[in-house]
């Protein structure tokens, strides 16, 4: 059995615009620290020195894992400033 579909269908060559098993990791520099993420993520629970210590959202990590991503997929990654001591922030 073969079934016609609707010339609506986009003529994509049969590529969808989609990504599986997809990873974020964020590298920083001793200024900042990794608060967390928020968004359709999940905790690989990598630990890092460069991981605050308030939790936003997934916490604890600078890793985390998405599921699937597309071209609407939207993660946001919040930091925090630590300046060791009262040491100036560099210019």
């Amino acid at each position: 059995v073969f079934n016609r579909y609707a010339d609506e269908v986009p003529n994509d060559g049969g590529k969808l615009m989609m990504g599986f098993g997809a990873s974020l990791e964020v590298f920083t520099s001793r200024e900042c620290k990794v608060s967390g993420a928020i968004g359709p993520v999940t905790s690989l629970n990598k630990k890092a020195p460069n991981i605050g210590d308030m939790e936003i959202g997934k916490g604890g990590t600078n890793a985390w894992a998405l599921g699937g991503i597309d071209p609407g997929t939207t993660v946001a990654v919040y930091f925090e400033v630590a300046v060791p001591g009262s040491s100036p922030l560099p210019q």
